[in-house]
């Protein structure tokens, strides 16, 4: 009996309407493409899809214990009206933790604005076809790909259909044949599209996952299934087993004949190799004999490519399984498959956050990810790459990929993308770790300094003993030993940024003694110059040299200046942890937490928010944001039991104090018509606890 999921004539009317605006990739041609896997299965409670729940991201809404992703998205991108709420904790910038729907347009128009801008070519829209006999799920599969095909013309891309077979149990032939001919042929009339991707003439249709020994199908079934769709003039590209050609390890026996009659071959590597040597193992072993194999048979090949593999969120892998390597992994297989004279390739996945193989935007760091939660970012090799990194990255190997130069073995896409060109919290696992631990900047001797205890070098290195968020900073400490010159410098991270106009640094201070006080972060420049040097002055004016005392004794103080205003045009070579001083003998100890480069003028939020969250439900704060014309900010205890004689303490940006307030009632009404403009912080204490909650003010 036929399954019907079929959508009102109207509703199909509306999502299959084509409309060319642009077409800048020729969809005649799909061997000498690079192609994404676009999944565009993530949906959420009140997105408006058929389905009207949590899919992909969790089974209802997400939070620390309902949860089937490892990278986490960041969304600073997406129209608000797109993103939905969830049950974890702010992220460490502040900012709520919110994800986004697949389904709405405007987010498929910004996912394929996004393949234009990087200048990736199209994808292949995934057709999960286990889920036919679920008529909403269906319905809004419909829905993805007419969008997909819309976004496409409009933004100049290719895509075609990838039907996926994992999950179906029986009758794969009649669901795969009844679903092309009567949703994706009759009623969404998909490769009348302009943006359809066409090879030697014929629209393309990917089957994935024949041959496999996880899947269901027999060779014959398999094989009936590819015929039937060359018969009506399509061209078939099948995504197949790794080791399709021995009929072993991922792949039945028995499907050669299979795979010669598809047009394209290819095989599928996610998890197959996890460092960039086992990659150049797969080209030797595997890769130059698929590719020699499908010349002497006349098959086009499309090897797939992935930049790093995790699943520990959902199916129990160890975390960060397969390392990005910090775009190496990427690169090294984008390197073979070209020097091997391969024309194309396929890259797994452009949207898949649940198994970390995802290209889109994504957490950069700490600050990107709910606080207190494990979640996969950019930096987890402990080096830093903005978000959209792994995007610029895939253009490059499009480019590498449209070139007739001879491969390079190093990639040139940068680590930073304003707003953001460095941030670490130094936490473990999710932050650019430091390059050098207790290692002498080589332009500054060690000079009349020891170590804390009066004998060894002064140390510099990783704490978890003190941190402004999370658990780690830098801690720097030892023994002043003249009355004259005393210096301590450390070399921390190697980088290489450049300085603009509006390139800002900050970092949060916790000096320990009066001697930590004279401890400040300088920056070494490509031509040895130096921040110290250059009369660089922070918000506050005070002089950025070490010699110039900052910060209040065991207290966190965020020192923020506008560099550009000295030295816009340099090169940050290195980022160092100095002590400098003169005039006495002293200890000296302060901890570094939080150090960013980054252009304010674009960046959503400049520090983080957080400095306790004991109990971050304890306190109503309203309105937020405050508004000039907002007639005072309420401020309500919804805990008062938990929460005894509670002190209210306001601070600005700059860490300057506004006001002290006693909470004696539960909701009390603040005056804010003599405050200016901005962020500032409020810190709730009673007893041990304490909770800071961030306020802007517009």
């Amino acid at each position: 009996m036929k399954l019907s999921y079929r959508l009102p004539a109207l509703f199909i009317l509306l999502i299959c309407s084509f409309t060319s605006t642009s077409q800048s990739i020729d969809a005649s041609r799909i061997d000498n493409k690079v192609i994404c896997g676009y999944q565009g299965w993530f949906n959420c409670a009140g997105d408006g899809s058929p389905l009207n729940t949590w899919v992909h991201w969790a089974t209802s809404q997400p939070g620390p214990s309902s949860l089937s992703f490892e990278l986490f998205p960041d969304v600073s991108q997406y129209d608000s009206q797109d993103l939905y709420a969830t049950n974890f904790p702010q992220l460490g910038n502040g900012a709520d933790a919110k994800l986004f729907s697949s389904y709405p347009e405007r987010v498929i128009q910004l996912h394929f604005n996004w393949m234009e801008t990087y200048g990736i070519d199209g994808v292949a829209v995934q057709r999960f076809i286990s889920h036919v006999p679920e008529p909403q799920i269906m319905a809004t599969r419909d829905s993805i790909a007419a969008r997909a095909a819309r976004a496409a013309e409009d933004h100049g891309r290719i895509f075609y259909t990838m039907y996926d077979i994992s999950g179906i149990r029986d009758e794969l032939f009649r669901t795969i044949t009844e679903d092309w001919q009567t949703r994706m042929e009759t009623d969404l009339k998909i490769t009348d599209s302009p943006a359809y991707a066409h090879q030697d003439g014929k629209p393309v249709v990917a089957i994935w996952g024949l041959g496999f020994t996880h899947t269901h199908g027999t060779a014959e079934e398999s094989l009936a299934l590819v015929n039937w769709f060359k018969e009506r003039g399509y061209f078939v590209i099948g995504g197949i087993p790794t080791y399709w050609r021995s009929g072993d390890r991922d792949a039945k026996p028995g499907f050669q004949e299979v795979f010669r009659a598809m047009d394209m071959l290819s095989p599928w590597t996610v998890g197959r190799f996890g460092h960039p040597d086992e990659a150049d193992h797969y080209r030797q072993e595997t890769l130059a004999g698929d590719y020699t194999y499908c010349q002497e048979n006349g098959l086009h090949y499309q090897p797939v490519l992935f930049p790093g593999f995790a699943w520990s969120k959902w199916n129990g892998g160890p975390r960060n399984e397969i390392p990005r390597a910090g775009g190496d992994l990427f690169w090294r297989q984008a390197y073979n498959i070209r020097s091997e004279g391969i024309p194309g390739a396929y890259i797994a996945m452009f949207d898949e956050y649940d198994e970390a193989t995802a290209i889109m935007p994504a957490a950069d760091s700490y600050f990107g990810i709910p606080e207190g939660e494990y979640f996969l970012t950019l930096a987890a090799d402990g080096r830093y790459r903005s978000a959209d990194f792994y995007l610029r990255l895939a253009g490059e190997i499009t480019d590498l990929f449209g070139s007739d130069d001879p491969p390079s073995a190093d990639f040139s896409t940068a680590s930073y993308q304003a707003p953001y060109f460095f941030r670490t919290s130094f936490e473990a696992e999710v932050d650019a770790q430091p390059d050098w631990i207790n290692t002498n900047e080589e332009t500054t001797a060690l000079t009349n300094t020891s170590g804390p205890a009066g004998t060894g070098n002064p140390r510099c290195e990783l704490s978890d003993s003190e941190a402004f968020q999370g658990e780690k900073s830098m801690h720097i400490q030892g023994l002043d030993r003249s009355s004259s010159v005393s210096l301590s410098y450390f070399k921390v991270f190697d980088v290489d940024i450049p300085i603009g106009p509006d390139t800002y640094l900050s970092y949060l201070i916790n000096p320990q003694n009066e001697g930590g006080r004279n401890v400040a972060v300088d920056l070494i420049m490509t031509d040895e110059s130096n921040l110290r040097d250059s009369d660089a002055v922070d918000s506050n004016g005070n002089d950025l040299h070490p010699g110039a005392p900052r910060g209040t004794i065991q207290e966190w103080t965020l020192i923020e200046s506008k560099i550009g205003d000295w030295l816009a045009g340099k090169t940050i070579d290195r980022i160092v942890i100095a002590y400098d001083y003169g005039p006495e003998e002293r200890p000296y100890s302060a901890f570094i937490d939080n150090i960013k480069i980054q252009n304010l003028s674009e960046a959503e939020d400049m520090v983080s928010p957080v400095l306790e969250r004991e109990d971050d439900g304890a306190f109503l704060i309203y309105p937020n944001p405050l508004q000039g014309r907002d007639r005072g900010l309420l401020i309500e205890s919804k805990k008062p039991g938990a929460w005894p004689r509670t002190s209210l303490k306001i601070t600005n940006y700059e860490g300057r104090e506004i006001a002290q307030y006693k909470l004696t009632e539960a909701r009390i009404r603040l005056d804010t018509s003599g405050w200016s403009k901005g962020i500032y912080f409020l810190t709730f204490t009673s007893g041990d606890k304490r909770t800071t909650r961030k306020l802007v003010f517009h």
